[in-house]
C-alpha cells in the first residue's frame, strides 16, 4: 500500500500541473476522513480470529465488512453531500475544482476499507500470498490507469484511476473466496442482524467503561 501510494502520488507530480497536483493532493488526504471505521475493526478483528475454525473465521470477517462498510458508507455520503463547503471553507474557492475528484475519492476509500477488512480472512488461514498478490494487482492496475486517464481527464483522472484500482481489487479477493477458500462470494450489504450485533456490543462497551 504504501509504495502504491509513493509511485501514485509521484505519477500525480509528473503529469498534472502544480496547482490541480495541489488541490488532488489535498482532496485525497481529505477523503482519508472516511476511514476511522476501517481502521477500527482491523485493530480488533486479526487478534480475535486466532486459532478460529475457518467457518468462524469467514464469518466474522464478513460481518466486520459489512458493518465497516454501512458505517463508512455512510459517512462518505455525508462527507460527498458537504464537499463544496468542506473544501472551499478549508482552502477556498480555488478547490471547488477538486470537489468531484474528492467525491471519486471518497467512494474509493469506502471499496478500499472493504477489500482490506476481507483480506484479513486469508491472512486469518495462513494466506499471506493472496494478499501480497492483491497489493501487486493494485499497483500494476493504477499505473496504466493513471497513464492513460490523467493527460486526458486531469485530476478526475488520476481519482478515476485510484477507484477502477480499487474496484478490481475487491473484486479479486471476493472471487478468491470461493475460488481459494471454497465459500461463497461475500455478501456486502448489511442486514438487521449486523445493526442488532452492533447496537449490543456498543452497550456492552458503554457498559465495561
Amino acid at each position: 500500500n504504501q509504495v502504491a501510494a509513493k509511485i501514485d502520488q509521484a505519477m500525480v507530480v509528473s503529469l498534472l500541473s502544480p496547482s490541480a497536483m495541489g488541490i488532488y493532493i489535498i482532496s485525497l488526504n481529505l477523503s482519508r476522513m472516511v476511514a476511522p471505521f476501517n481502521r477500527a475493526i482491523l485493530a480488533v478483528l486479526f487478534p480475535k480470529m486466532t486459532a478460529r475454525p475457518p467457518k468462524e473465521i469467514i464469518a466474522l470477517t464478513t460481518r466486520a465488512a459489512r458493518i465497516s462498510g454501512f458505517l463508512t458508507a455512510a459517512t462518505a455520503l455525508i462527507a460527498a453531500l458537504l464537499a463544496p463547503f468542506i473544501l472551499t471553507g478549508l482552502y477556498g474557492a480555488d478547490f471547488s475544482e477538486g470537489v468531484y475528484a474528492f467525491r471519486i475519492l471518497i467512494l474509493r476509500m469506502v471499496l478500499e476499507g472493504s477489500t482490506m477488512v476481507l483480506a484479513q480472512a486469508f491472512m486469518a488461514l495462513d494466506k499471506p500470498g493472496i494478499v501480497t498478490i492483491l497489493q501487486g494487482i493494485g499497483l500494476g492496475s493504477t499505473v496504466p490507469l493513471m497513464l492513460v486517464l490523467i493527460p486526458w481527464l486531469g485530476m478526475t483522472g488520476a481519482s478515476y484511476a485510484l477507484l477502477i484500482s480499487t474496484t478490481i481489487r475487491l473484486g479479486f479477493i471476493m472471487i478468491c473466496f470461493p475460488t481459494l477458500l471454497k465459500y461463497p462470494i461475500p455478501n456486502l450489504m448489511i442486514k438487521l442482524e449486523d445493526i442488532s450485533f452492533l447496537r449490543h456490543a456498543i452497550g456492552a462497551k458503554a457498559l465495561a467503561s
